[in-house]
């Protein structure tokens, strides 16, 4: 597993093609440089001749079989590949083990996800939410399968549903703390937010699909509510822009990819709850062993991750017994 590879250590093993590119030495030669992945996680490989014949004969999103030689380069562990060639006869199970996924059970995220849904009580939103992701069964298990993004979060099969539900529980303390709001839009949204990534994103390479280049996961998500809402006799048009609102806005910025700025109290706790939890993300996918400070690229900043908890082990002092005297009082 890539988690358990060693400097210097040689390998001959199957893997994941994630990403392929021919790319130039300093010499101006080809050379090829490759991201390959199991479940346990990614690492780059690079082969430093390669024809333009053997490098169409690679396939994104196939299994390939690799020989190469662990090296370390700045830092950071890489293949320095002596051979790589399809894998042919390769059944679903094995691919499966190639694909970094949730270390959660899917069935029981998804389970739960839907379980959410009955804490929103207006029945337009729960014909929704129900066309979306219970009746539409095609849809359901992209959804199942569909990584939260390419690289910055959740970028694992699995992530979405794993985002979502996360994003979902912080709205509904949202809710819980600030009774002004509107539940139902808040939780609706939060369920809904990130559909569009099923269509984003290819589910094993994680790489953004043409789909997804050209329109992005927040076009993509409001028109399939738009086409899912003109199926439901009389929803209501104000709710139907509220929740098409939290959609458009939940980037928060318009640098960030929102055609809008969020313009509701529902909209903007979506926005944190979404920021929040891929923030946190971010944090999470370094383990202890990598404790110290870490520069990393979507917070622009360095952080610190450290374990806090400090065990004391204090003795207890001493003790000096002390004889008391007895005092006569009035009494005796």
């Amino acid at each position: 597993m890539i988690k358990n590879l060693k400097n210097s250590e040689k390998i001959s093993d199957i893997f994941l093609l994630k990403r392929k590119e021919i790319l130039k030495t300093k010499n101006n030669d080809n050379y090829l440089s490759v991201i390959l992945s199991d479940n346990s996680g990614e690492i780059e490989g690079k082969l430093w001749q390669i024809g333009n014949n053997e490098f169409e004969c690679l396939t994104e999103g196939e299994p390939v079989y690799i020989t190469a030689k662990v090296d370390k380069f700045k830092e950071k562990l890489q293949l320095n590949i002596e051979k790589i060639e399809t894998s042919k006869n390769i059944d679903n199970e094995i691919i499966n083990m190639l694909v970094p996924s949730t270390s959660k059970n899917i069935e029981q995220l998804f389970t739960e996800l839907i379980l959410k849904k009955q804490t929103i009580s207006n029945k337009y939103l729960n014909k929704l939410i129900d066309k979306i992701l219970v009746k539409d069964k095609e849809f359901s298990e992209k959804f199942k399968q569909a990584p939260g993004a390419s690289k910055l979060h959740h970028a694992y099969r699995g992530g979405l549903m794993e985002h979502t539900v996360s994003v979902v529980n912080l709205c509904l303390l949202f809710a819980k703390q600030y009774t002004s709001v509107n539940k139902d839009i808040l939780v609706a949204g939060a369920l809904l937010h990130d559909i569009g990534k099923v269509e984003e994103y290819d589910n094993k390479t994680f790489k953004r699909t043409d789909i997804g280049k050209l329109l992005g996961h927040i076009s993509i998500g409001i028109s399939l509510i738009d086409r899912k809402i003109s199926s439901i006799k009389n929803f209501p048009a104000k709710l139907e822009y509220a929740i098409k609102h939290l959609i458009a806005s939940h980037h928060g910025e318009l640098e960030w990819g929102s055609p809008v700025q969020p313009a509701t109290i529902e909209a903007l706790l979506l926005h944190y709850a979404d920021n929040i939890d891929s923030k946190v993300e971010t944090f999470s996918k370094l383990d202890n062993e990598q404790n110290g400070w870490h520069y990393n690229k979507s917070l622009r900043r360095d952080i610190l991750v450290e374990n806090f908890d400090i065990e004391e082990n204090i003795k207890p002092e001493h003790t000096v017994k002390v004889e008391q005297k007895s005092i006569k009082t009035l009494f005796d």
